[in-house]
């Protein structure tokens, strides 16, 4: 097989890059192991900037949103361990309300896919790459094996790797670079048959109460369609025994120990089975190398705390589809030309740096009951807060004193 591009991973950033370049007209070839539409235990928020971008770049409306199956979502709502709640309007920068959509992740990937394939893209399902193939100190392809043993080779003039957290090819490259705090195990259960009440449009962020000293981690509730809802569950994964053979009854426990959700989902009932994954969290040394580009949670992951994930995904791709343009307009695809995609994400990367930061706090249930109790107090820097995590508000209005202290402080 030949290709202009080869993109490995067929998730938001991986379907989403290989439209933007398909429209352009170069041959895209995508490869996933995976066969679509496929679940995958996910947060699955769009924040309001993650929205932005699928009606800019793709042409959606948020009609096309509820008609997936989305919620539309105008607020966040942090609990505290001891059920005190502060609740804060999504904002943009010119403090007009605006809204998110929580929607089902297999969903999101269905349909990026399916624009993929419209777009002209070879969507090569159950085909799984193992190695970058490196000529020159240039990677000049990929090779794998498919569903049936047999193997597979493609030859391209750039290779985008948007194959997620445990990246073969960051992997084969040795640039990864692990942080270990953030070595986490996330979990999803869908449920039908809830009840949504009138102003509940909003995002549930809760600490879990610590239960015979094991960290319950945080956790995220939102409503889907019109009687559904997804919780979605963050813990470190020294508390994998919690879940081990017993993913069901560890999200039954949750429902339990989250102020004020067993009441919310009084009547439902699962909607299939729970979903989990683990979270590998890490950067890369580079996120560029002579023919290959990094997307996605390849390029860097941290736990995303309120949407940024699939945001982040989406604007790595508009960056990454730029670069790639201009490489093969160029025919020139050194470190120095895609260098620059490296460049357009450092303002990616501050907010990178951010969603770490805030994770220190919502992980620790003692602090996020602070910061909830700093946040009623000062409802305007817990608002502002609210709409830095939500990619509203760029990363360094975190950069005031009396905000930092007004939030943080004691």
């Amino acid at each position: 097989m030949i290709a202009d591009v080869a993109i490995i991973g067929g998730g938001p950033a991986g379907a989403a890059t290989a439209v933007l370049l398909a429209r352009h007209g170069y041959r895209v070839r995508l490869f996933d192991r995976a066969t679509f539409p496929r679940d995958k235990a996910c947060g699955e928020f769009l924040n309001p900037s993650a929205c932005d971008l699928l009606y800019q770049e793709f042409g959606l409306e948020p009609h096309d949103l509820v008609a997936l199956g989305g919620s539309p979502v105008s607020a966040v709502c942090l609990t505290a361990d001891d059920g005190e709640v502060f609740r804060a309007p999504l904002m943009n920068a010119k403090g007009q309300p605006v809204s998110g959509f929580s929607l089902r992740r297999l969903r999101i990937d269905e349909f990026l896919i399916a624009r993929a394939r419209r777009a002209g893209v070879s969507v090569h399902e159950r085909h799984n790459v193992r190695r970058l193939i490196i000529e020159d100190d240039e990677v000049t392809g990929v090779e794998g094996q498919n569903a049936y043993g047999e193997p597979f080779r493609c030859q391209a003039k750039i290779v985008l790797a948007c194959d997620g957290t445990h990246s073969t090819a960051a992997r084969q490259l040795e640039l990864v670079r692990p942080v270990g705090r953030l070595q986490r195990i996330g979990v999803a259960a869908h449920f039908k048959g809830v009840t949504h009440a009138p102003g509940q449009a909003c995002v549930s962020m809760f600490a879990a109460r610590q239960t015979g000293g094991a960290d319950r981690g945080v956790a995220g509730f939102s409503p889907q369609g019109t009687d559904g809802a997804v919780l979605s569950c963050v813990l470190p994964k020294e508390s994998s025994h919690l879940i081990s053979g017993r993913l069901r009854e560890f999200v039954e426990e949750q429902i339990e120990l989250l102020p004020g959700l067993a009441e919310r989902l009084e009547g439902a009932s699962l909607d299939g089975s729970p979903l989990s994954i683990p979270c590998f969290g890490h950067r890369l040394a580079r996120v560029n190398y002579p023919g290959l580009l990094f997307v996605g949670d390849s390029a860097r992951f941290v736990d995303p705390f309120t949407g940024e994930g699939i945001h982040h995904a989406l604007e790595g791709a508009v960056y990454a589809a730029k670069v790639a343009r201009e490489a093969l307009r160029t025919r020139d695809v050194s470190r120095r030309v895609l260098g620059e995609y490296a460049r357009m994400r450092r303002g990616l990367d501050a907010r990178y740096l951010l969603c770490d930061a805030v994770q220190a706090i919502v992980n620790r249930p003692r602090l996020i009951t602070h910061l909830v109790r700093n946040m009623r107090r000062h409802p305007m820097d817990g608002e502002r807060l609210i709409s830095i995590t939500s990619d509203l508000l760029p990363a360094r209005a975190v950069l005031s004193p009396r905000f930092l202290l007004n939030t943080f402080g004691s």
